[in-house]
């Protein structure tokens, strides 16, 4: 309904009833002219400002949805008419929106996810600069979900196989910890190139520490134990164990200069005593007796600190090469056997059993023996920079080279034994192991000629 207003009969009759003038009724109508026009400006301002509220209400909205459509990246499907009118285009603007979020909520999840523990990732590597991807940003596409899906990906795979490497790092620390009877570490918290070098500088100055320790450790125990033996005094009671540290060697050391002390009254009684004791271990080793050039302190008739010294450092040296070589002795002494009863002389006493039997040493017992004896005699000249010999060979290239397994003789059956077969008799003992020695140098070796 259209306004349709007509005054003018009623306002004439009144003027008339005021008795005013023509003059007088203009001035009347000029007033009313006035009010008017101000009350239609006040009616089109209040219009027009609602107009322009629904307006920017409908443009919030539209560009909400705007960039909605931007954050999940399906822009290229947004259209908006805005040749209709206002109230159509925010109902549209606002159902569109809701269901588009609505829609959405499971992609913008997925993308939150991703980035919390893209975040999380770059935290434990200590990343800092993560370009486009340090802020969550508005942009949910799925070209940025497989982005950071794709990243994430890839820093898992870093970060499990860092974790690994620091599993492997943690591990060897809590061993040195172990043996260094020191507390548990503590494993960082990141797996950053930083805290990498932290725990790798940490093994390696313990590592050293540790090596450094335990040589003391060793050559204290081994001199108190030498220093024992030779006083024929029970062992003290001592950790023997792989840990140690500061204060247990210098209870190792204030033992020792306590032995040091008592052996400097007795040097002669302690040099004759261990020259026996290297003695003996010659023959536990099968060693040649060295000439006196090469091993003059044990023909020298001085009883001095000086030769007491020398002959202690052979005697651990010896010691200590006959507790690396236990296997090796024992497989030696096999062999040796085996070799020396392939060597007598068939007795009519023998059955041809007992005949084939020594046969069978040779041709299977004595290669398998080769077979275990070349990683072990390897092992010895690796870690000693010398080989072990036996009887003053080595015996390496022997039990190495196929060639050279069978160069014994087997005997073989004599063709007597074959139509008389004699009765078993008791086989004499294993010939006795040679007793000749290797110099006592700094390496096991061939005597020095004079």
């Amino acid at each position: 309904m259209k306004i349709e207003v007509n005054i003018e009969p009623e306002l004439e009759q009144l003027f008339k009833t005021i008795g005013l003038t023509d003059e007088e009724i203009d001035n009347e109508y000029e007033k009313i002219n006035i009010k008017v026009q101000n009350l239609f400006s006040k009616i089109l301002a209040d219009i027009s400002d609602e107009v322009s509220s629904l307006t920017e209400k409908v443009e919030n909205v539209e560009n909400e949805l705007i960039s909605f459509h931007k954050k999940i990246g399906n822009e290229d499907s947004l259209n908006i008419d805005t040749t209709q009118n206002l109230k159509y285009r925010y109902d549209y603007a606002t159902n569109t929106l809701a269901n588009l979020k609505k829609d959405s909520r499971k992609q913008i999840s997925n993308y939150d996810n991703l980035f919390v523990a893209m975040t999380r990732l770059f935290n434990i590597l200590e990343i800092e600069d993560r370009r486009s991807f340090g802020n969550r940003g508005e942009d949910c596409s799925q070209e940025r979900i497989d982005q950071t899906a794709q990243l994430v990906d890839t820093m898992t795979e870093i970060v499990t196989a860092r974790n690994a490497e620091m599993d492997e790092l943690m591990l060897d620390l809590e061993e040195l910890h172990e043996l260094l009877k020191m507390d548990p570490p503590v494993r960082p918290k990141t797996l950053s190139d930083k805290a990498f070098q932290e725990v790798q500088q940490q093994r390696d100055q313990l590592d050293s520490l540790y090596e450094e320790l335990i040589a003391i450790k060793k050559r204290n125990l081994q001199q108190i134990r030498q220093a024992e033996k030779i006083f024929e005094k029970e062992p003290a009671d001592f950790d023997e164990s792989e840990c140690v540290n500061q204060e247990e060697l210098d209870i190792l050391s204030n033992y020792l200069n306590e032995l040091e002390a008592e052996k400097s009254t007795q040097i002669p009684e302690f040099i004759e005593k261990i020259k026996h004791q290297i003695e003996d271990l010659w023959d536990v080793l099968n060693m040649r007796i060295p000439y006196e050039d090469d091993f003059p302190e044990f023909y020298s008739q001085e009883e001095t600190p000086e030769v007491l010294q020398a002959l202690e450092n052979e005697a651990c040296r010896l010691e200590n090469i006959k507790d690396q070589t236990v296997q090796i002795r024992k497989l030696l002494v096999q062999r040796d056997r085996i070799i020396n009863d392939s060597k007598k002389k068939p007795s009519k006493a023998l059955s041809i059993s007992q005949i084939v039997a020594n046969g069978k040493k040779m041709t299977v017992d004595l290669p398998i023996l080769n077979g275990q004896l070349q990683p072990l005699l390897q092992e010895y000249l690796d870690n000693n920079g010398g080989p072990f010999l036996w009887g003053g060979k080595d015996l390496l290239p022997v039990v190495s080279d196929p060639k050279n397994k069978m160069l014994e003789k087997v005997n073989t059956i004599p063709k007597r034994y074959v139509s008389k077969q004699t009765s078993p008799a008791k086989q004499s003992s294993p010939s006795k192991l040679s007793s000749s020695r290797s110099p006592a140098s700094s390496k096991q070796g061939t005597p020095k000629k004079k």
